[in-house]
């Protein structure tokens, strides 16, 4: 049923009424010159006016004031959800009666797309235009936004303002930065050191010795030489173009999505936490192997995903419940997708499997608090800090005692 606009509470009604009664004017004389009565003023005399009244014209007590007071409060929440539902609703009814298609995106907001409804408007061409133009939102919303050959095939065409606002966000992100000092270094070596052959390097990069000169992972310099400086050096490192490539995609896209939703400082302690936990679990598992890239840094910010979507699970609003479903499908995806991709040749498995668990745990400890029920949350951040613990005592256990 079409949900129906709640216009005024109680207080609205108040002030409705007082404005009304001063655009009226003063009551008119009555006949023979006799005065009308005085109108009995709200709250009594001069004296007793701004105290309250109860039940039997009571002045009311101060349990009674603060009970009416949260009563008030409630019933003005009840009317605001009310009046957010049924603007919701309109505003989908406005938006399916102009034949449109609503895409959103958290950095870059709604972009409306045409969406023919009759079947003399809708072609061949224009259904390929239409499924091109959200695929390209999708993967690449800023290309769709700033460039303004492709407006016309939008809806409804981005105000300057609200551009302006995007590349802001994106520019200031962390993820932003750390890319692109992550691009700065790798081109840095490869013009000093030159690329090696695909035939040596499959990823088009340097060769391995200047990866390790550089701090690349080295299970033997960390534990014998006490160089842990490893541990964080290879989240800016790269095999390759290739490898440089991928993970920029991924970081670029996803991490600043996942900044905006949770603050830089939450951001960053995830990201640097799991890629210094992947780079150390890499050295229990592939002690005879070279590691570098940001990939396990890029898996916990993937394992982080899931705790949090289901930490605020019930605090979407209507609209955007297709959303939030379609995020924990795409998390599912990528871990799915990560697990297998993980055991090919020239891929650190253990980083990555490693980077998904720490950055689960990570993210059940520091977004608990979002949750709404005091047991759901004292739960979900003892599992999170118990599997923290546990993480971390086994892997300094058999890092100790068998590597």
């Amino acid at each position: 049923p079409r949900p129906e606009p709640v216009v005024v509470g109680l207080q609205q009604a108040d002030a409705l009424a007082r404005a009304e009664e001063a655009e009226d004017g003063p009551p008119a004389p009555a006949p023979g010159g006799a005065q009308p009565e005085a109108t009995p003023r709200r709250g009594g005399s001069r004296k007793g006016r701004g105290r309250k009244q109860g039940r039997w014209g009571q002045p009311m007590t101060e349990a009674e004031t603060r009970d009416a007071e949260i009563a008030l409060q409630m019933q003005m929440q009840e009317v605001s959800r009310a009046n957010h539902r049924w603007r919701v609703w309109r505003r989908k009814k406005q938006v399916q009666e102009n034949g449109m298609l609503t895409v959103w995106d958290p950095i870059w907001g709604e972009v409306l797309l045409p969406r023919f409804l009759s079947e003399e408007e809708e072609t061949p061409r224009r259904h390929r235009q239409r499924t091109c133009m959200r695929v390209l939102f999708t993967v690449c919303p800023c290309l769709v936004l700033s460039c303004r050959c492709l407006h016309p095939y939008l809806g409804r065409a981005p105000s300057a303002s609200e551009i302006r606002l995007a590349w802001s966000r994106v520019l200031f992100s962390m993820s932003f930065v750390i890319g692109l000092l992550q691009i700065a270094l790798f081109a840095f070596i490869a013009g000093h050191y030159g690329l090696e052959p695909l035939s040596v390097n499959p990823m088009c990069g340097p060769a391995f010795p200047v990866l390790d000169f550089w701090g690349a992972k080295n299970a033997a310099r960390i534990k014998y030489w006490h160089e842990w400086y490893r541990l964080v050096t290879p989240i800016a490192l790269h095999a390759g173009w290739f490898h440089l490539a991928s993970n920029i995609v991924l970081q670029w896209r996803l991490g600043i999505v996942l900044e905006v939703c949770w603050g830089h400082r939450n951001w960053c302690v995830i990201y640097w936490t799991s890629g210094m936990f992947a780079s150390f679990v890499g050295c229990i598992f592939m002690t005879d192997q070279l590691s570098v890239g940001s990939s396990g840094a890029l898996c916990g910010l993937i394992g982080a995903w899931g705790p949090f979507l289901l930490a605020t699970w019930n605090q979407t609003l209507p609209n955007d419940v297709v959303a939030r479903n379609a995020q924990l499908t795409h998390v599912l995806l990528a871990i799915v997708v990560i697990i297998p991709l993980s055991f090919t040749p020239m891929v650190d498995y253990a980083a990555h499997l490693s980077g998904l668990a720490m950055g689960a745990a990570m993210s059940s400890t520091m977004f608990a608090g979002k949750l709404q029920t005091r047991n759901y949350r004292l739960a979900m951040r003892t599992v999170g800090v118990a599997s923290l613990t546990l993480l971390a005592a086994c892997s300094i256990s058999w890092f100790i005692l068998f590597t």
